[in-house]
């Protein structure tokens, strides 16, 4: 007999990749800097990430499926050789972390995660999802970032199916 908790938890994502056998490489891409958006606050500064091409396995039915997807980083996710000397928030850290500091491989619930939220544009019309994420509808911005979201969708869909993308969006969020 289960407990109240036991029927009442949430398959976490890792549990989801587990029970279905996938698998993620991640090659990195370089280290990548985008613009500010027009409109954009002027003291904002532009993005910095480390870009990775992503390629996640699973099989069916005998055969391997795969689906390709870019996946971006902030430049925070490092992973450094430890510094004898240099003491954080000095200069000599900050060199340390420039000279030794290495992009941390992004993990395949992270990468799940972020495209089980874009898949849910699938669900929405322009507006709904616009409103959701507070763009504006007359935004040709937000229209493109929506139709990225749809076509992830769609590659998720094609890499899942519909059963096992609804079995993801129902996992416990990261």
């Amino acid at each position: 007999m289960k407990t109240e908790t036991e029927e009442t938890k949430q398959q976490t994502i890792a549990e989801f990749i587990a029970k279905h056998g996938i698998t993620m490489k991640a090659v990195y891409a370089g280290r990548r800097t985008e613009e500010r958006k027009a409109g954009a606050d002027a003291k904002s500064k532009p993005w910095e990430f480390f870009l990775w091409h992503c390629t996640l396995e699973r099989k069916q039915a005998g055969k391997t499926l795969l689906m390709d997807q870019e996946y971006r980083m902030g430049i925070g996710n490092i992973t450094v050789r430890p510094s004898t000397t240099a003491k954080p928030g000095t200069r000599a850290h900050a060199d340390h972390v420039a000279r030794w500091g290495k992009p941390t491989p992004p993990q395949a619930d992270n990468v799940l995660d972020s495209l089980s939220l874009d898949a849910r544009a699938n669900e929405q019309t322009f507006e709904d999802w616009a409103g959701d994420f507070c763009y504006d509808t007359d935004s040709r911005e937000a229209e493109r970032i929506y139709h990225a979201c749809i076509e992830c969708g769609r590659k998720l869909s094609a890499f899942l199916g519909r059963e096992l993308v609804r079995e993801l969006q129902q996992c416990e969020p990261l």
